[in-house]
């Protein structure tokens, strides 16, 4: 009998092709002539879901329909277990349902008479050595979005009402903390846990009993910034004035003692705020900050970002430690440049961090005149700009006179998209401490005949880094960088077979076979996230790379 059980699965499996099943003396092929019976179904897959599973199978002549039985345990008993998932059907491929995540299960099925006849012997599932399937881990968290985080706590969510018993925390100063979820936050579907710290990233994993169900993270917000005053804009209050920055001074100078002091102003989250001071004709002027003041325009937490919205260029006359924009969004109310600076100043940092710039005609950065100006560090993190430049007028950030002394540039973790002129200008004096550009992503940059960086007749080194360069703005006469020290891009990069350099191309920075399009999954809409696997490590914005790669 094992001769002529070998020999017709071996035939079987010859002519259906089925790789995903297995036959064994435990699958029922051969019929005992003395006891009329179905034959067992002839072949069975399973593709496993997170708590449901796909079952394909080959029906067989005179089967009614099909029971399915799945089981956490073996079922190398005949008789049906009453732990049993049990299905009926006659319908191939059949989804089964209500099982758990990251479980093993058998399964096992057979044919069906509804006219009498017996039942088939149970065909079981086997994949190689293995008699069981292994559910994917269940996600049925959802991701974390602003609107979800402060400084200090967090909202995990999930399916509301769905069978849930805690939450393993980690991160910070959690280690593996278990969080019950009470009958009122299962309900809900989501639990706010709080005595974070803040820019910290918080993992969480959620479980019913021993199973896992989901797991999400999320960064808390940064907290409000360190100040000798501190002021938050009132609900309703959307007119950021000269004689509001005055008073502020004013108030931060009495808590210091002194006029070298700092304030830090924070702005509703969605809120749009006017930036201007009014001359006394009525018109829009703009506002400068006192003499000593540092000052932190800063986003509150929220569903979106508070917007900053200039009439008139802020202006940076005086000495200041610091002039910080940090998590907000800034757009070109008829000013042009955020900052057009002709005035003398000293500013040891000008920096923006978490924010968003668009649609500025011209500079988000530009310096101008015949006045001393000192910059020690010109720094932009984990931003985005779109849509600048758009008169073609002048680049992103542009140290337009020999007497603007910056020291450093450094622009990291950030996303530039659609502007024209040449990303950096500064050909009117030396970067001292020299211009590093590090995982930044850039797409339909660079005009006809600009560049990305001119530095041109000036001593400054540039260095490029982790950084991928997309289709450029003008694909037949865009130019690379150029600078009397050195150009550096030998470290990590990438450019798409779309950027185009017409001259002053960058050593070690070759275009590949790849376009945009082939790497990013939507450029023209903004959408930067990575297609595919296209390069050995993370560069560019990090922001766009998919955590599953």
């Amino acid at each position: 009998m094992k001769i002529q059980f070998h020999l017709i699965c071996a035939s079987a499996a010859l002519l259906l092709g089925v790789a995903a099943s297995s036959c064994t003396e435990g699958n029922d092929w051969d019929v005992d002539s003395s006891f009329n019976r179905l034959f067992t179904p002839t072949s069975l897959s399973v593709t496993r879901g997170d708590t449901y599973a796909v079952v394909e199978y080959g029906k067989i002549e005179g089967a009614d329909y099909y029971q399915i039985e799945v089981s956490q345990d073996s079922l190398y008993l005949d008789d049906v277990s009453s732990s049993s998932l049990i299905f009926e059907t006659n319908e191939t491929p059949f989804r089964i349902t209500g099982l758990a995540g990251e479980t093993n299960y058998f399964l096992r099925m057979r044919s069906c008479s509804n006219s009498g006849t017996p039942s088939s012997k149970w065909y079981y599932y086997i994949d190689g050595s293995d008699r069981h399937f292994t559910t994917r881990a269940e996600q049925i968290m959802n991701p974390v979005t602003d609107a979800d985080r402060d400084d200090s706590w967090i909202r995990f969510s999930w399916t509301p009402g769905a069978e849930v018993t805690h939450l393993i925390l980690n991160g910070g100063a959690f280690k593996d903390e278990r969080l019950d979820i009470n009958a009122n936050e299962k309900a809900a579907g989501e639990k706010v846990v709080t005595n974070l710290a803040p820019t910290t990233t918080y993992s969480v994993v959620l479980y019913n009993g021993s199973a896992r169900r989901g797991n999400a993270s999320g960064t808390t917000a940064a907290a409000i910034p360190a100040a000798s005053y501190k002021y938050t804009m009132p609900e309703g209050e959307t007119h950021i004035s000269q004689n509001l920055l005055n008073e502020l001074a004013e108030a931060a100078q009495a808590a210091a003692g002194s006029t070298s002091c700092s304030v830090t102003i924070a702005l509703q989250p969605g809120v749009t705020y006017s930036l201007n001071g009014t001359s006394e004709d009525g018109s829009d002027t703009s506002v400068k900050f006192a003499d000593g003041l540092s000052v932190t325009f800063f986003g509150l937490a929220g569903a979106a970002k508070p917007v900053l919205a200039p009439s008139k260029s802020v202006n940076l006359i005086d000495s200041h430690a610091y002039i910080r924009f940090q998590n907000v969004e800034i757009v070109d109310a008829g000013c042009q440049y955020l900052i057009n600076q002709s005035a003398a100043c000293t500013v040891a940092e000008l920096s923006f961090e978490d924010c968003y710039f668009h649609d500025f005609e011209r500079s988000i950065v530009r310096t101008q005149g015949s006045n001393d100006q000192k910059y020690e560090l010109i720094k932009f993190d984990n931003c985005i700009g779109y849509n600048l430049s758009t008169a073609n007028g002048y680049s992103q950030i542009y140290i337009g006179q020999d007497k603007s002394i910056v020291d450093q540039i450094i622009i990291t973790n950030s996303t530039f998209n659609t502007a024209q002129r040449s990303f950096i200008e500064a050909s009117k004096s030396p970067i001292a401490k020299g211009i590093q550009i590090s995982y930044c992503t850039f797409f339909n940059i660079i005009a006809s005949g600009r560049y990305f960086c001119d530095c041109n007749g000036q001593d400054t080194n540039v260095t490029i880094s982790y950084c991928i360069f997309g289709k450029t703005f003008d694909p037949e006469a865009s130019r690379g960088a150029r600078s009397n020290a050195t150009i550096d891009a030998a470290v990590k990069n990438f450019r798409a077979a779309d950027c185009v350099f017409a001259s002053n191309n960058i050593v070690d920075l070759e275009p590949s076979e790849l376009t945009s399009y082939q790497i990013f999954n939507d450029p023209d809409n903004g959408d930067f996230t990575w297609k595919m696997k296209f390069y050995d490590e993370n560069i560019g914005d990090p922001r766009w790379i998919s955590t599953d790669d």
